[in-house]
């Protein structure tokens, strides 16, 4: 069976910080990011603040075949810049907009 914990570049297993989750949301990512090409910005993604959408309404998420009883979640918006490497060369890279979806087990979901 293959090991699913994610390498978090920690040498404990703690998650203390924002910092923390933040470190473990990227490693997690399955995309290559492009800088922007922007020569003023230097970030590889943006996250959209004023875009996260909440829901308070209990409700289910199926994971991994398991069904999981949600008290909260969350729907955050980022985006990121991506270089198609099979493109002719100079091609600029492609804006991507996609979402972090956070479940919160617990609470009066049961």
């Amino acid at each position: 069976m293959a090991d699913t914990t994610p390498n978090t570049g920690r040498s404990n297993s703690i998650l203390s910080t924002g910092e923390d989750l933040g470190s473990l949301i990227l490693n997690l990512t399955p995309y290559k990011f492009a800088p922007d090409p922007d020569p003023k910005c230097k970030d590889l993604f943006h996250i959209d603040w004023q875009g996260v959408e909440y829901q308070e309404k209990p409700g289910t998420w199926s994971f991994k075949g398991q069904t999981h009883a949600l008290a909260r979640t969350a729907r955050i918006p980022y985006w990121f810049y991506w270089v198609n490497h099979n493109a002719p060369a100079k091609t600029p890279p492609i804006k991507i907009r996609d979402y972090f979806l956070i479940g919160f087990e617990g609470g009066g979901a049961y």
